[in-house]
């Protein structure tokens, strides 16, 4: 009898949970969010197994269940605000673009160089009007926002394959370096 309440109870807590799990992700993806999906298959492996066991302690899993179902919007904005700060999403803006479509650095140099030498061609800096001046500088704005993030996502790739490397790996790595 105790064994059917336990695998009862644990059916329901885990139901909870996966429909809660997937009404978050819906509600996620619906009002625009893209997931960032960079873990392996070892870590989410990894990262399961405590749930797991968490989920199948005979009275915790059945007071979480409920507590989830009573609190079910305050547990969603901590999981927003909680993969916001993880950066496990990120919300898509115009400016955005993916890393596929984005060229390199230097090609984005190349480009804005050309248009730059192509203004001062027609105009000096000193000859243009107000609203000329507005225009260039806020066409030299957006062009050097773009190269920051360029970098910055470049230099952010490449500590994370590092950080994803492992110890051992790591250390191979570095005495390469060196």
């Amino acid at each position: 009898m105790l064994l059917n309440m336990y695998l009862g109870t644990t059916a329901i807590s885990w139901a909870i949970a996966f429909t809660f799990a997937v009404t978050c992700n819906k509600k996620l993806e619906k009002k625009g969010y893209k997931f960032v999906e960079k873990k392996s298959i070892l870590e989410n492996i990894t990262s399961f197994i405590p749930v797991v066991f968490k989920g199948s302690i005979p009275i915790c899993n059945f007071i979480s269940a409920i507590t989830l179902l009573c609190m079910w919007d305050m547990f969603y904005e901590c999981l927003e605000e909680g993969m916001l700060a993880n950066g496990e999403i990120y919300m898509p803006t115009e400016e955005t673009t993916s890393s596929e479509e984005m060229s390199s650095p230097k090609e984005e140099t190349n480009i804005y160089t050309e248009n730059i030498e192509n203004i001062n061609l027609e105009k000096k800096y000193d000859e243009m009007t107000l609203e000329e001046k507005l225009a260039y500088l806020e066409r030299e704005r957006k062009r050097l926002n773009s190269l920051s993030r360029a970098i910055v996502q470049s230099i952010e790739d490449d500590s994370k394959d590092k950080e994803q490397q492992g110890p051992v790996l790591r250390k191979i790595m570095n005495q390469k370096e060196k």
